[in-house]
């Protein structure tokens, strides 16, 4: 993202976007909604980041709205701090606020230093990153190769 993108991005993001703390589900989201598909898209694409998702007019006389969110954590550490200066003071306040929520509340518990696998609260089954993930998929396609041969048991996973 150049300069004037990061500019276009907060101007858009200081009226219509929204910076939610959902404290009950230990969760963070970044969200613009709009009837105007093309501004959402060119969010998108300038940011690099989000979801863009379409929610079908619920009466005849409304119009589609189109939203573009982020969730992904690392994707909000890094894109706050570079709209923060073109910010007004409302929105830089609650800018500021999720950053300290982030600080607050770091992804995994970490052990000199280094991040401790498997301590990840919400989930129910061990460590969920990139690592961990890809190992995790791994052994799942490697069972579900031998299953095929027929040299491993139903009962394993």
């Amino acid at each position: 993202m150049d300069t004037n993108q990061i500019a276009w991005i907060a101007g858009i993001l200081e009226g219509e976007g929204s910076f939610i703390i959902r404290h009950d589900q230990n969760f963070i989201v970044i969200t613009c909604s709009m009837t105007d598909e093309d501004i959402i898209d060119r969010l998108a694409l300038f940011s690099g980041i989000g979801n863009k998702n379409i929610k079908q007019a619920s009466q005849p006389h409304h119009k589609i709205q189109y939203k573009w969110s982020v969730s992904k954590r690392r994707d909000i550490e890094e894109f706050l701090p570079l709209i923060l200066p073109y910010m007004g003071k409302r929105r830089s306040n609650k800018i500021i606020e999720v950053m300290q929520w982030l600080q607050d509340h770091p992804r995994q518990r970490q052990e000199n230093g280094q991040v401790k696998h498997g301590t990840v609260s919400k989930y129910s089954y061990g460590c969920r990153c990139d690592l961990c993930r890809r190992g995790e998929s791994e052994y799942r396609k490697n069972i579900k190769r031998l299953r095929k041969q027929n040299m491993v048991s139903q009962s394993l996973s």
